[in-house]
Formats: structure tokens, C-alpha cells, sequence
């Protein structure tokens, strides 16, 4: 479930530095009746364990989260509040493959799309040079659970050229 994987990046995070592995803060609410007290906005809310950007609604306001709130309370379903990175600081999506255990390799690549959900809609996907710090962020992710052979990295780099990683997946493929 993505919220357990998150707390064992955040674990990571927390070991490493949060300069060495900028994961973004999420908040966990176990069912719709516990959202309540939200980060300050503007949020992502993520429903469940949905993939592919669905599942997922940007929040402006108290008025909206009590809105998107009514519609959980029909599956009573877990959720998760995240800092939105507005459209005017993000340059780009990231995605940072790392396959094979001994002697992996990597691909890095960027991803534009006019959509505030990067992966859904038309975006345009160009491989990019691997750095250091790249490399790093996905050697750090395949330690985990006694060792990942397949994992990417999904992260957002602004404008200011910050960046900040969103989540690992397991199957590390672009979804249409």
C-alpha cells in the first residue's frame, strides 16, 4: 500500500537527510471521517491505493476537501494530503529507472505535460543524462525491503531546479 511505503521512505529520508532524499511530506488520514486539520493548501489529495492519476484531486480550500470528503465517505476508503507543487514552480516530472542488483542500470527521463497530473493526458518524455544525484536516490530506494532489483523514482523538479521525490514504484513503466 502506497502510505506503508511512504513511511519507509520517509524512514529513509529521516537516516540519510532530507537533502540527500528530498521526499515529499504526506499526511495519512485512515478513513474520510478522520480528514480533518489539512496541511496548508494548496493539496493533493490521493484516494486509496489508485495508480496511473486516478484517485488523485488538487485542493484549494476547506470548501473543496469538505466536497471531495462527501464523495469518500461512500467507500470509506484510506487517504493522503501532500503539498501540491503548482504548475508555475514545476519545470518537469522525473523518472529515475534502476534495474538489475549487483551491476544495475539506469535511465533517467523527463516528462512535460500541460496537465497538473504529469501522467495523465498527452505528456512528451525525453531521456535525460543521469547525475549523481540520481543514481544516488535510486541506489537509496533499493535497499529497501531486503533489496529491489526494479524500482523508479518519481520526483518533480521546479524552475528554481529543487526537486523533490514523490513516491518509488515497483513497476516502472509509463502508463498511457
Amino acid at each position: 500500500e502506497p502510505p506503508w511505503l511512504h513511511a519507509h521512505l520517509q524512514e529513509l529520508a529521516d537516516r540519510v537527510g532530507h537533502a540527500a532524499f528530498p521526499l515529499i511530506a504526506q499526511t495519512y488520514y485512515s478513513c474520510p471521517a478522520a480528514l480533518s486539520f489539512p496541511p496548508p493548501y494548496p493539496l493533493v489529495l490521493k484516494a486509496g491505493a489508485a495508480e496511473a492519476g486516478y484517485g488523485k484531486v488538487r485542493l484549494r480550500s476547506d470548501e473543496e476537501l469538505a466536497d471531495v470528503k462527501s464523495l469518500l465517505m461512500l467507500h470509506k476508503d484510506y487517504c493522503t494530503l501532500e503539498p501540491l507543487v503548482p504548475s508555475e514552480e514545476r519545470a518537469f516530472d522525473l523518472r529515475i529507472q534502476r534495474i538489475g542488483g549487483a551491476r544495475p542500470h539506469y535511465r533517467a527521463f523527463s516528462r512535460r505535460s500541460p496537465n497538473w497530473k504529469g501522467n495523465v493526458g498527452t505528456s512528451v518524455v525525453t531521456e535525460i543524462a543521469m547525475t549523481d544525484e540520481f543514481r544516488r536516490w535510486a541506489d537509496l530506494a533499493s535497499e529497501l525491503f531486503g533489496g529491489l532489483d526494479i524500482l523508479t523514482v518519481d520526483a518533480i523538479e521546479r524552475r528554481d531546479g529543487s526537486r523533490v521525490i514523490l513516491e518509488v514504484n515497483d513497476t516502472p513503466m509509463y502508463s498511457a
